[in-house]
């Protein structure tokens, strides 16, 4: 199996015509959260690859112009994908997912311009969704929601360019609505009595 990912793997970027280097022959030249990728005295383009110890795939990324451009994936000594994220002249840009070392997903969700944009979600070990909502421009806008352990909502907020708006409720462990609180762009305005 480990042989044939990477045979895969190589004609996918093979195919590609970009430079194939390993992650031992680059050199960083940029600055800290902003990567500036060299090979050999020169801003790369191509594929960056690394392995594991026992020659299994351990990451792929993809550069142009020294800048992460296209999809980092990485795997676990076991062959699980632990991460795959795309990337536009060195900014997130697009699908963004994070695995465990199980290959449980623990964070799901989209980017533009390295802020979350889009539904984003988290996941507890179990796979039991932990929480998600919706991001605008890496501003929580809209319904926010967080569940526990059983699947069962505990929170409800909604948001407006990051600022509490509307109604925010919250249930106990067996579901039964114990607080609900209207805001007007962050200031509370009422809080409903729970029967």
């Amino acid at each position: 199996m480990k042989k044939a990912l990477f045979i895969t793997t190589l004609f996918i970027v093979v195919g590609c015509s970009n430079k194939i280097v390993l992650f031992d022959q680059i050199e960083d030249k940029g600055e800290t959260g902003s990567p500036l990728v060299y090979f050999e005295n020169r801003v790369l383009t191509g594929t960056v690859l690394d392995y594991h110890p026992d020659g299994s795939l351990k990451l792929s990324s993809s550069f142009r112009r020294g800048k992460l451009d296209g999809i980092l994936n990485s795997w676990s000594e076991d062959s699980l994908l632990l991460c795959d994220i795309h990337f536009k002249k060195g900014s997130k840009n697009g699908v963004f997912k994070q695995f465990d070392e199980a290959g449980q997903l623990i964070f799901d969700g989209v980017y533009a311009k390295d802020k979350k944009n889009g539904i984003f979600k988290i996941f507890m070990a179990s796979g039991q969704l932990l929480s998600e909502g919706l991001f605008i421009k890496g501003v929580m806008h809209g319904s926010h929601k967080t569940f526990n352990e059983k699947g069962q909502l505990t929170i409800e907020s909604n948001y407006l360019n990051g600022i509490l708006h509307g109604t925010q409720s919250s249930w106990d462990a067996d579901g039964v609505l114990i607080s609900e609180e209207t805001y007007d762009k962050g200031s509370l305005l009422n809080i409903a009595p729970v029967e």
